[in-house]
């Protein structure tokens, strides 16, 4: 009869404790259904497509909590660098309550709108940009006129009560950064497009030094494709001689006397085929 009665109590205390388990069991499974999800957030899009030299500001991201910010720090490990085109994965990583959460965003840089400046059309663009800084921007004969061969006229738009010094300063500070906005291009150019570069310059080369008429406009727009050849070292030609013929093809350097535009055309030819053809 005692070890009936011994057996009975183990019996009810097995239940017992499969009944308190259970419950335990029951309640964490609720507390952790009923826990608000906790994730990292992107600010903005999870993949962006930006222009190659454009201001990218990292829009970061946020620990979410059941939809409510949380107070933890989140970190970003990687760079966007967009003077070089390509790809760049920014990771944010944050801990809460000891677990560790990560997200990722994917940035591509595309050279479809870098600042190639003229050669790939962007210089309008960017003299635009520019002329908000207080400078005017003229084509190559002044107001209201063309930029044959890429040549601007860049002055300041306001002088009333700065000093000299001040508008120089001013002026000097455009005119640097869009030598740095060009150099950047050419070096993606020779980087990206060597063969399409390469062939531009010898065309130009080819045309001048054979062509038996040309107007100013071709003619400017192949010495400037010279000058880009010489100044990226795909030409071994002396930079000075082709700027002293961008001025001597001009009209008034060809003939002391009216010219016909055929014959203008031809005179132009002749000047640059004379010089060209033993450099």
């Amino acid at each position: 009869m005692k070890k009936k009665t011994i057996a009975a109590l183990a019996a009810g205390g097995a239940l017992l404790l499969a009944a308190v388990v259970i419950g335990v069991l029951s309640l964490v499974r609720g507390y952790f259904i009923l826990l608000p999800p906790t994730h990292m957030q992107l600010n903005g899009q999870t993949e962006e497509h930006i222009a190659a030299f454009a201001a990218y500001t990292d829009p970061g991201a946020r620990l979410l909590r059941g939809g409510d910010p949380t107070d933890a720090a989140v970190t970003v490990e990687g760079r966007v660098n967009t003077d070089v085109p390509g790809d760049y994965t920014l990771t944010y990583q944050a801990n809460f309550r000891g677990r560790s959460y990560t997200a990722k965003r994917l940035v591509h840089v595309e050279d479809r709108e870098a600042p190639e400046l003229a050669l790939t059309g962007q210089a309008e663009p960017l003299l635009s940009r520019i002329g908000k800084l207080g400078v005017a921007v003229r084509g190559f004969y002044g107001e209201g006129s063309s930029a044959p061969g890429y040549i601007y006229q860049i002055s300041n738009q306001h002088s009333l009560g700065m000093q000299e010094r001040e508008l120089m300063e001013a002026l000097t500070a455009v005119i640097s950064q869009l030598a740095v906005q060009e150099a950047r291009a050419r070096a993606l150019l020779l980087n990206k497009r060597p063969l399409e570069l390469e062939d531009m310059v010898g065309r130009a080369l080819g045309i001048c030094r054979y062509a038996r008429k040309m107007d100013l406009a071709e003619a400017m727009q192949e010495l400037s494709a010279i000058k880009l050849g010489v100044s990226l070292g795909l030409l071994p030609l002396p930079m000075e001689e082709i700027d002293g013929l961008i001025v001597a093809c001009q009209g008034a350097q060809l003939s002391s006397v009216p010219l016909s535009e055929d014959e203008e055309c031809a005179a132009r030819a002749d000047r640059l085929r004379e010089t060209l053809k033993n450099l």
